[in-house]
């Protein structure tokens, strides 16, 4: 994770986008047990806190999966998307 967050940020966001966030964006899905969606969201917030809201703008994407992972019906993976959103705010 810490790596992730290092080269990410290094990263152009077109690259981002066209290469990290379309690995990624299957791993928060509804057909994985939770602890794997947990580290799914992990990676997505990790990937969101470190490309910035510029980033965010340039992948709608990612803002989708943001978007999905705070509307999700489990309590435990939307109080993970609130505590993003505390921290990034």
């Amino acid at each position: 994770m810490k790596v992730l967050e290092c080269v990410v940020s290094r990263l152009d966001s077109k690259f981002v986008a066209e290469n990290v966030t379309k690995a990624i964006k299957d791993i928060p899905g509804l057909k994985h047990p939770l602890p794997k969606r947990k580290r799914g969201n992990r990676l997505v917030f990790s990937v969101a806190k470190n490309i910035g809201e510029d980033g965010l703008d340039k992948d709608p994407l990612l803002l989708k999966l943001i978007n999905g992972i705070c509307d999700d019906n489990n309590h435990r993976i939307r109080k993970d998307g609130c505590v993003f959103l505390k921290e990034y705010f």
